[in-house]
């Protein structure tokens, strides 16, 4: 009955079907949210279609999911999406993606998800390496960004729960 609901006519409900088919691990499942991924009506589908894609952890779909960190869209949407579904997908392949889009000089929407998606991907590597070059990385950050990257930075050492970066964050908790 999911698999049928990518042809509803609204797209809050293609939206709300591309969620609940992320939780079947199944290739019909990923098939469908690959065509919605590729080109949906709306970018809050495709956005949606990329988060789920991460979420069935069929390594085949890894090339989907990359293709819509290209996409430009309102907010950046699509590509936010993206990242959130390789992170599903692959932590330890996603890490250099984000790392790419945390840069200046990306659109600031990819790059405030991208620092916020950083804590979580480094966490879930399970590399001490990985999450050491991701605490400094979001330390320097902290040192010299903008303000929303600021408040992404912080996210993501939340989501690190890496016990070095504590004091850090109380310094900006009593600030």
């Amino acid at each position: 009955a999911l698999l049928a609901g990518v042809r509803v006519p609204h797209p809050k409900a293609r939206r709300a079907v591309a969620r609940a088919l992320g939780a079947y691990k199944e290739e019909r499942a990923a098939e469908a949210l690959a065509k919605l991924a590729r080109r949906a009506a709306t970018y809050f589908v495709e956005s949606e279609a990329g988060r789920a894609l991460g979420k069935t952890r069929l390594k085949k779909t890894w090339a989907d999911v990359l293709r819509n960190t290209r996409k430009r869209s309102f907010q950046e949407v699509i590509r936010n999406g993206a990242f959130d579904g390789l992170v599903e997908l692959d932590p330890l392949r996603a890490l250099p993606v984000l790392e790419q889009f945390a840069e200046l000089g990306q659109p600031e929407p990819s790059r405030n998800a991208a620092l916020a998606a950083l804590g979580r991907c480094a966490r879930e590597t399970h590399k001490d390496e990985c999450k050491l070059r991701t605490r400094q990385r979001l330390e320097k950050v902290l040192d010299d960004g903008f303000f929303l990257d600021r408040m992404a930075a912080l996210k993501a050492l939340q989501d690190l729960r890496d016990p070095a970066a504590i004091p850090i964050l109380e310094a900006f908790k009593s600030a």
